[in-house]
């Protein structure tokens, strides 16, 4: 799988990178744990706001709703915390730098995140990329930058105003499932045909035996595979 190594492009056309789990239970006195676990890491995550549930019945939503999570974000809101009674998520915003920078970070908050949980067992790891592909309206051709995309008749000729398209790829030998979406999103900038690219790879079951930092680095590079096979080389001389 290393020929799908990820390039190092100066332009890199991530705008999210996330590396999220999920966990079987919550300690006793979640809340007032999460509480100082939020003051012990301040210095390096100062803004702190809640995580509201939104009930579905909306008609007593006030007295319904209730804080299940803080979201925490570094000084220069580059990097995301999201911390939840039963999950625990990390985000790097662009600009993006390296996976071996993300994975370093994620993990040295996790390892205290999971004093406090307690070492509950991880049921689901994630890793996510969502990528902005700004490609040039006036020689728009998708089979010319992408290799994967939508098909429409050419009899009678039709124009393409806008599409979402999502894949699941599964990889039983790695116990993982890649799930694509693609978006053609609404034209903004001129000259430019936004699209979106997003790749989520994820490994479910009993992962308590299992090399967390193995596994996501495996998550990982079949996420390059994922977005390398995506792309064209004339999609990659737009990164450069």
């Amino acid at each position: 799988m290393d020929q799908f190594k990820r390039k190092i492009y100066s332009k890199a056309p991530v705008i999210e990178a996330l590396i999220h789990f999920e966990f079987q239970s919550e300690p006793e006195n979640f809340s007032s744990k999460l509480d100082i676990f939020c003051e012990y890491i301040a210095q390096d995550y100062p803004d702190c706001s809640t995580i509201q549930f939104m009930p579905v019945d909306l008609s007593n939503a006030a007295s319904s709703q209730r804080n299940i999570g803080y979201r925490l974000a570094n000084s220069s809101n580059d990097r995301i915390l999201q911390l939840r009674e039963q999950s625990f998520t990390f985000s790097c915003l662009a600009p993006y730098t390296k996976w071996e920078d993300m994975i370093l970070q994620a993990l040295n908050v996790w390892k205290s995140y999971q004093d406090l949980m307690q070492n509950a067992p991880l049921t689901r790891v994630a890793v996510r990329y969502v990528n902005q592909l700004n490609l040039p309206l006036s020689k728009l051709d998708l089979k010319s930058y992408l290799n994967i995309y939508p098909v429409i008749s050419s009899e009678p000729p039709l124009d393409l105003g806008g599409y979402l398209m999502q894949l699941q790829i599964p990889f039983p030998k790695d116990n993982a499932l890649a799930t694509v979406i693609q978006v053609l999103e609404p034209q903004n900038l001129p000259e430019v045909a936004s699209t979106l690219l997003d790749i989520e790879v994820t490994s479910t079951g009993e992962l308590a035996d299992e090399d967390l930092q193995a596994l996501l680095n495996r998550l990982h590079k079949i996420e390059n595979q994922v977005f390398e096979t995506s792309i064209t080389d004339r999609t990659r001389e737009l990164f450069k």
